[in-house]
């Protein structure tokens, strides 16, 4: 049984604990230097703030990333420290830490690997909203450890890359000058970076798998659909793993450039950089913008503009993203877009809502519902919205919500906004993905790839839970651990590890686990992570409010949206 790996995984907790400095390190040649590592956990190698990019300071802000070229050869590099976080509120970074100059990856591997060891290799992209982040913040060594332990040895690399205004600004003054998506563009250099030289630290270019968790998931299908679309591929990874995340959803959008001209105005003139909001910005106004210093930026994204009455993240969160350029978005709806066609596991939280925060108070909660699902389904119509609404009281409260232990401070109905919240913005997007990339020519839509994919639900909780968590930051990079069973962790970290050797996440080779079947969404079944009580993890149909999906469904093609896939659980 699951909880068998308890036991197993009882060992790895040590890995958490810093440990002495292995004493055998390897250096690695690269074209950019020779890079020296150091370890902060026994058998792992960490090559950290390694540059992957020209700063992008000056001139270069905002502007697309410049290979690294200020290296040569024969420079001996100490790669033991991690690089500043990129620009973005101090207050969410480890040790307030941010610079512009921040373009750099870390690569973690196994001792006693060498450039002949051909590991498989796993490239994180974090999460944030896209308007903050960090690779410090993740515990790859920890996966690494988890491998060798196991025979089953892997490299991980991580990237830090632009967020926020420096990376995800879009406006027509920006769409004009190619300056749109520059968080996009890091990190395909850093993959590039890293197919051109992780040969030389022990991985194989050839058996790369890409994950990403919340906005890194998405980043991670932005990459694909990039691939997809002959953008200089060079084969930069051959499976891919969202971790929730997913941007099929109706109500999601890319950002046209005009929709962004008017925070743009705001922001230079809040930055002295124009007169009035009256006043079309051009070259001079993006120069003032170069000029500010990163402080003077902070101050004005994160608190001049925000609203009083808003939250900050909030309110920044909705005036960057992904911009419509003709590169990496032809047009707002990623409904119409395609992704390379390639194996993926994919999947979400058993309460994604509650990642999402306010929910008004009872009074308000039912124009608030028929508001979030009006604005998926781009309707006010309440003939439309009304139906899918009325769904969700038809769910017992361990559905509605997060529903492991009574939470002191809501009501029924706040466990049910949350679960509106969590299926309009991930459980949806979740399942249409799952449904349209693993199956072919008869399923509605264009992404249709009729590839192997692997969908899963994220369900454990930790212990004396009270309060709602959404568990939001999923295996195999939980950042607390020690609240949750081991168990779980080391069979979710080793299904990854076996995904990224053999494109399967069933070759872990632990006893007793049942066999994690593909999706198919005319018999839709997810693995449920969880391990709780007599509960442990397995195989179930993916039917959480799944009468709540087929009301959506129906409500979009009578309000004339493209159509949905039917699912059947």
């Amino acid at each position: 049984m699951m909880s068998s790996l308890t036991l197993i995984f009882t060992s790895f907790i040590l890995l958490l604990t810093p440990t002495t400095l292995c004493q055998s390190l390897s250096s690695v040649s690269t074209p950019q230097g020779i890079y020296r590592p150091n370890t902060d956990i026994s058998g792992v190698e960490q090559f950290l703030g390694i540059p992957f990019a020209e700063p992008p300071i000056g001139n270069r802000r905002f502007a697309d990333p410049v290979p690294y070229a200020s290296g040569n050869p024969t420079r001996h590099v100490d790669a033991t420290s991690f690089g500043p976080a990129c620009v973005q509120d101090p207050k969410n970074v480890i040790n307030n830490t941010i610079s512009e100059d921040c373009l750099t990856l870390n690569v973690f591997r196994p001792t006693g690997t060498n450039n002949t060891s051909q590991l498989p290799v796993m490239i994180f992209i974090y999460g944030g909203a896209n308007i903050g982040g960090q690779a410090k913040a993740y515990n790859a060594p920890g996966l690494v450890a988890r491998g060798t332990a196991t025979n089953s040895r892997v490299i991980v690399a991580t990237m830090n890359y632009r967020t926020g205004g420096l990376g995800f600004l879009f406006n027509s003054l920006f769409a004009g000058k190619g300056l749109m998506n520059a968080g996009l563009k890091d990190q395909r250099l850093a993959l590039e970076w890293l197919h051109d030289n992780i040969r030389a630290f022990g991985g194989d270019p050839a058996r790369t798998t890409i994950f990403g968790q919340s906005s890194g998931s998405f980043n991670v299908w932005m990459q694909a659909r990039y691939a997809a679309h002959g953008g200089s591929n060079k084969n930069l990874f051959r499976a891919m793993i969202m971790e929730s995340g997913a941007p099929a959803s109706l109500a999601l959008k890319g950002n046209t450039p005009a929709s962004g001209d008017a925070y743009l105005k705001q922001s230079l003139v809040a930055f002295g950089c124009l007169d009035s909001i009256l006043v079309t910005p051009g070259d001079a106004a993006l120069a003032c913008l170069r000029s500010k210093s990163k402080e003077a930026l902070t101050a004005v994204w994160f608190n001049q503009l925000s609203p009083l009455n808003q939250n900050v993240d909030n309110f920044v969160q909705e005036n960057v993203g992904f911009g419509v350029d003709g590169v990496w978005l032809d047009g707002p709806d990623y409904w119409n877009e395609t992704i390379v066609p390639i194996p993926m596991v994919i999947g979400n939280t058993f309460n994604e809502g509650s990642a999402y925060g306010l929910v008004p108070t009872n009074l308000a909660i039912g124009p608030y519902l028929n508001a979030v699902v009006a604005k998926d389904l781009r309707t006010n119509n309440l003939l439309l919205t009304n139906p899918v609404v009325a769904t969700y009281p038809n769910h017992t409260p361990a559905e509605n919500g997060r529903g492991y232990n009574a939470d002191i401070t809501n009501t029924a109905l706040y466990y049910i906004g949350e679960a509106v919240l969590g299926d309009t913005v991930q459980v949806i997007p979740r399942r249409v993905t799952a449904a349209q990339h693993s199956t072919g020519a008869d399923s509605p839509g264009p992404n249709r790839n009729g590839v192997n994919t692997w969908s899963y639900r994220w369900t454990q909780r930790p212990p004396l839970s009270v309060f709602n968590e959404p568990y939001y930051a999923l295996p195999p990079f939980i950042p607390d651990l020690i609240k949750v069973r081991a168990g779980v962790i080391h069979a979710s970290e080793l299904a990854w590890i076996s995904f990224a050797y053999s494109l399967d996440p069933n070759g872990h080779g632990i006893p007793n686990v049942p066999h994690w079947d593909t999706y198919n969404p005319t018999s839709a079944k997810v693995f449920n992570f969880e391990e709780q009580g007599s509960t442990t993890s397995n195989m179930i149909a993916d039917n959480q409010r799944l009468d709540s999906y087929t009301a959506y469904k129906n409500a979009a093609a009578q309000a004339g949206l493209p159509p949905l896939p039917p699912i059947s659980a």
